[in-house]
C-alpha cells in the first residue's frame, strides 16, 4: 500500500499514528520506517530520510533501515541521490563519533567489541582517527585493540596509504601484543602493500623471536605465494622471490597451520578460495585464533570475505599469570620461621621497589607494571581481578560479505573451574599440618 502512496499520503498516516500515547507512536513510527524501507519507492526513501536526519529513530534503528535499502532490486537513479544526499548529511557523518562514545562507555569487554564491530561494519574513513588512539593505547585489552585493527579492513582500498603507515610499526614492533601484530599483517596484506614493505615484512620475520608471530608470518606470505586468485597475482611473484632469502625452519613453525582450497577456472577466471586456518595454544584447550573464510572472484572482481567464522581469544598477560605464581605457597612456614620469612621477603620487596623506580623499568603491555603490584590498594587489586575474571572470555562471530552480523561470547568456564580445582587442591592441610594442628 505504501508504495501507491505519495508524500502527503505518508505524512497523513505519520500523523495518524499521534493519537496512541507516547510508546506507541515510537513503536509505530519504527514500524513505518522499516516499511518505508522495504517499499523502496522514491517517496518513501525522501521520509524516511527526512526521519533519520532529524533523529526521529535511534541510531542503531537507522543504521539498521539503512542496511535494508540493500535489498532494493532496480532503483532509480532519483532513488540512488537520495540515499547518497542521505550519506553526505551531518547526521550520517557523525554517527562514528557516536559509535566511539558509546565505545568508551561501555563497562565489559562484550561492550566494547559491539561497538568497534559496528565501526567496521560502517567502513567510514572519518572513524581512522578514533581507531588509531584505541590501537595505540596499551592499556585496552588486546582483544579490543586488535578488534580495533580489524575494523579499518573496509578501509583498505580508501586509505591504503594511511593504513600501511598507520599498522606496518606496530608489525615490525616485537615488543607489542603477538594478537595485535597478527591482525596489523592481516589487514596490511589486504591493503596490496608494494614491494618495499613486502620485504620488511619478511625480513622481520626472519629475525623474530616470538614463535606465534613468526609462524603466522611464515604460512600467510607462503599461501600468498602459492595462491591462484588472481586478486593476489601482483603480490605473488614478489613474495615468492623473498620468501627464498628467509631462513626459516618450518618444524619449528608448528603452532600455526594455514590452507586454502581454490575451487577456480583459470580459462573463465571466475572461482571460489576456501581458506582455513588455526592457531595451537600452549595454555588451553581452545584456539587462540581461529577462521574459515570464503572468498570469491567473478568478473574481474575479487569479493573478500563473502562468508567468514573466526573465534578470537583474549589472553590474559602473562605479568597477571606471574604474579598469581609468586604468590602461592606450597610449604607451610609457621612460627618463628615465619616471621623471619615474611620480614626477610618485606626487604627483598622494597629492595626491588625501589631498583625498578630508579631504573624506570616500565611493562611491555602498558597496563601492568611490577610496581602496579605494591602501589595499588587491596580493593583496586580486587577490581583489576574481577576485570580479568569477566574479560577472559573468548568471541566467536559471523561475517557476511564483509559486514559483522553476529558476535557470540564464550566464557571461559571449563578452564575456570580447572584453575578453581587446581587452587583446592594446593590449598588443602597436609598430613604433617594436621598432625600439628
Amino acid at each position: 500500500m505504501l508504495r501507491m502512496c505519495s508524500y502527503e499520503d505518508l505524512k497523513q498516516i505519520e500523523q495518524n499514528s499521534q493519537q496512541y500515547h507516547q510508546n506507541q507512536q515510537q513503536t509505530a513510527k519504527q514500524i513505518l520506517v522499516d516499511a518505508m524501507a522495504i517499499s523502496g519507492t522514491r517517496n518513501c526513501v525522501v521520509r524516511m530520510a527526512e526521519i533519520i536526519n532529524n533523529q526521529e529513530v535511534s541510531p542503531h534503528k537507522a543504521a539498521y533501515t539503512i542496511s535494508q535499502l540493500t535489498g532494493l532490486q532496480s532503483p532509480s537513479n532519483s532513488i540512488v541521490k537520495e540515499v547518497q544526499k542521505l550519506c553526505q548529511s551531518e547526521q550520517v557523518k557523525n554517527r562514528p563519533i557516536v559509535l566511539v562514545e558509546q565505545y568508551e562507555k561501555a563497562t565489559t569487554l562484550q561492550e566494547k567489541l559491539n561497538a568497534l564491530a559496528s565501526l567496521g561494519n560502517a567502513g567510514i574513513d572519518t572513524s581512522t582517527p578514533q581507531l588509531e588512539q584505541i590501537i595505540k593505547d596499551r592499556s585496552e585489552p588486546s582483544l579490543s585493540r586488535a578488534k580495533a585493527i580489524d575494523a579499518l579492513r573496509r578501509l583498505t582500498t580508501k586509505q591504503p596509504m594511511t593504513l600501511q603507515h598507520m599498522l606496518l610499526p606496530i608489525y615490525l614492533n616485537n615488543q607489542e601484543d603477538p594478537n595485535v601484530r597478527i591482525v596489523a599483517l592481516q589487514i596490511l596484506m589486504r591493503t596490496q602493500p608494494e614491494p618495499s614493505v613486502i620485504d620488511q615484512i619478511i625480513y622481520t620475520m626472519s629475525q623474530e623471536p616470538n614463535k606465534r608471530v613468526k609462524a603466522y608470518t611464515y604460512q600467510t606470505m607462503k599461501m600468498v605465494a602459492k595462491s591462484k586468485n588472481p586478486a593476489d597475482r601482483q603480490m605473488s611473484k614478489h613474495v615468492k622471490n623473498a620468501m627464498q632469502s628467509a631462513n626459516v625452519d618450518e618444524q619449528q613453525l608448528w603452532s600455526y597451520a594455514k590452507w586454502q582450497i581454490p575451487v577456480y577456472s583459470p580459462e573463465q577466471e571466475e572461482g571460489i578460495f576456501l581458506t582455513l586456518a588455526t592457531e595451537y595454544s600452549q595454555r588451553s584447550w581452545m584456539p587462540s585464533l581461529s577462521y574459515m573464510k570464503i572468498d570469491s572472484y567473478f568478473k574481474d572482481q575479487s569479493n573478500v570475505n563473502d562468508l567468514v567464522f573466526y573465534l578470537m581469544k583474549n589472553q590474559p598477560l602473562y605479568g597477571q599469570d606471574y604474579t598469581k605464581s609468586r604468590n602461592r605457597r606450597t610449604v607451610p612456614i609457621r612460627g618463628i620461621d615465619r616471621r623471619k620469612f615474611e620480614q626477610e621477603n618485606n626487604e627483598n620487596t622494597q629492595q626491588l621497589k625501589d631498583m625498578h623506580s630508579q631504573l624506570g623499568i616500565k611493562s611491555r603491555h602498558g597496563g601492568y607494571s611490577y610496581n602496579d603490584r605494591y602501589s595499588r590498594s587491596g580493593q583496586q587489586q580486587e577490581q583489576q581481578q574481577q576485570y580479568s575474571h569477566n574479560n577472559n572470555i573468548n568471541v566467536f562471530c559471523t561475517r557476511i560479505g564483509d559486514v559483522d552480523h553476529s558476535c557470540f561470547e564464550i566464557q571461559n568456564s571449563y578452564l575456570n573451574q580447572t584453575t578453581q580445582q587446581q587452587q583446592q587442591e594446593s590449598s588443602m592441610p597436609t598430613l604433617p599440618q594436621c598432625l600439628l594442628n
